[in-house]
């Protein structure tokens, strides 16, 4: 009979047992601590989503932004030749390049090509003369000249310049 004596002691042992996790339970209700830091982590997280998409955050009406004008996207317009040259480069070798400025919409290429061409050559002068055919005989040595020539132009020649092409390198 102490077999069944055991489970019957045993049961007033778990009600016991279920006590002590119940007063855990009770513990973290009354510290409010499992239940409100998600709150307002949530809470916090509603209200910067607020402040950030153009509301208060507070619970008030979202203010309407006033339209804003977009500005025109830059369109590629008509290309200027720029006249091939020839260079001199480092241990006695040569370059011949010519290039091609593509400017942006609405600029005139007449005007550009009358006025604005020297000064496109002497960038190519002061960019290209300063190589040496090492350096231009790889793909990722023409792609940085290019480059260069290409952020050279565009500061020279402000919101008219869209891109510029290499039509022609030869080494020698």
């Amino acid at each position: 009979m102490t077999m069944t004596d055991e489970p019957t002691t045993a049961a007033p042992e778990e009600p016991a047992g279920k006590k002590g996790k119940k007063g855990k339970k009770d513990k973290g209700a009354k510290g409010g601590k499992s239940n409100l830091v998600p709150a307002l982590v949530l809470a916090a997280g509603l209200a910067a989503g607020g402040y950030f998409m153009g509301g208060s955050g507070g619970g008030a009406a979202p203010v309407e932004a006033a339209p804003v004008e977009a500005e025109p996207e830059i369109q590629p317009g008509e290309t200027v030749e720029v006249e091939s040259m020839s260079l001199n480069l480092a241990e006695g070798h040569y370059l011949r390049i010519g290039v091609a400025v593509q400017l942006v919409d609405g600029v005139d290429a007449e005007e550009f090509a009358l006025h604005e061409v020297p000064k496109v050559r002497d960038l190519i002068i002061a960019t290209a003369g300063n190589r040496d055919m090492e350096q231009l005989s790889t793909a990722a040595g023409r792609e940085a000249l290019k480059a260069e020539l290409l952020q050279g132009a565009q500061e020279l020649h402000e919101e008219e310049v869209y891109d510029l092409f290499l039509t022609e390198l030869v080494m020698q």
